[in-house]
């Protein structure tokens, strides 16, 4: 993930040598020539970062630059290390980066930074999975919206080439997904990335759109809020009040506000005859075809 890659350059920079590109390449197992392009966007973003060409030639901080006890607090250090031993970058890079943090730590004898390390996990399996999902070019993917580069995929059920323009790459519910415009269609799409069949990655820049990613355009923010009263256990409600509030009526009753999609009927299959749906009719009858369309399906 070429964020993370050019933060493991720049805190193998802070010793103070000149490193060859080739040695960098190696440890974190990518391109001499990623290696230069990255070093390059840390120097734009005011890092003093001097390269020299030839055989003897390198990468390397200005002699007089001092990374300065202020540069990360304490907080920030444990921050740093906690989001990345729990991302989804390879192990090389994560080690690489942490070591790089633990050496930082003691050298500045940050006795909080060592406390709260080691304090968040980020785990998107599912608890019936024996390991963690593993996205096939995820890095890849991640790069093309770190680059602004266009990607031609094949979507699941679909024999088209589409080209897509990525923006991010966003995870709900365990599942990753790509924000993109997608060029056949004309507009914004959410792409799951495991249903995309194949994909050939180009160097083909495009025009990023001045949009705001931080008001999660691959929420169904137009569907309609619907009330829902259902019968359950305590038990129950307190799970649900993890991704919609629930409030207590009476002994075993409870009222929801939720998005009334396809996905709150699946949503509220996953607790089985734990819970009761008592209001409103429309969901009840969604649930009941739901139901009836997985009798039939045993019944064949």
């Amino acid at each position: 993930m070429s964020n993370f890659t050019e933060f493991g350059i720049f805190m193998s920079l802070l010793d103070g040598r000149l490193h060859k590109a080739k040695e960098l390449a190696d440890k974190f197992e990518i391109s001499t020539k990623t290696i230069y392009r990255q070093a390059n966007k840390l120097a734009y973003a005011g890092f003093p970062i001097t390269t020299y060409a030839g055989k003897n030639g390198g990468i390397c901080l200005a002699q007089k630059f001092q990374c300065q006890t202020w540069f990360f607090t304490e907080n920030e250090l444990a921050y740093i290390k906690n989001i990345v031993s729990s991302s989804n970058i390879s192990p090389v890079t994560s080690s690489i980066i942490c070591a790089k943090i633990n050496e930082l730590v003691e050298k500045q004898n940050f006795k909080n930074a060592k406390q709260q390390s080691n304090r968040f996990f980020v785990d998107g399996s599912s608890w019936f999975s024996k390991k963690p999902m593993s996205i096939k070019n995820y890095s890849a993917f991640f790069d093309a919206c770190i680059n602004s580069t266009q990607i031609e995929i094949q979507y699941s059920n679909d024999t088209h080439w589409r080209i897509i323009n990525p923006y991010c790459i966003v995870q709900k519910e365990g599942n990753y997904y790509i924000y993109a415009y997608c060029n056949s269609k004309q507009q914004f799409r959410l792409f799951k990335l495991c249903r995309i069949q194949h994909c050939k990655f180009t160097q083909l820049n495009f025009q990023r759109e001045n949009i705001n990613l931080e008001t999660m355009p691959w929420n169904d923010s137009c569907s309609r809020q619907t009330k829902i009263i259902i019968k359950t256990s305590q038990m129950i409600a307190s799970d649900i009040n993890a991704w919609a509030t629930c409030k207590k009526l009476g002994e075993n009753y409870y009222s929801l506000e939720a998005v009334y999609n396809g996905g709150l009927v699946h949503k509220l299959m996953e607790y089985g005859n734990q819970i009761k749906v008592i209001k409103p009719q429309e969901l009840i009858n969604n649930l009941l075809k739901e139901c009836e369309i997985i009798t039939q399906n045993y019944k064949i």
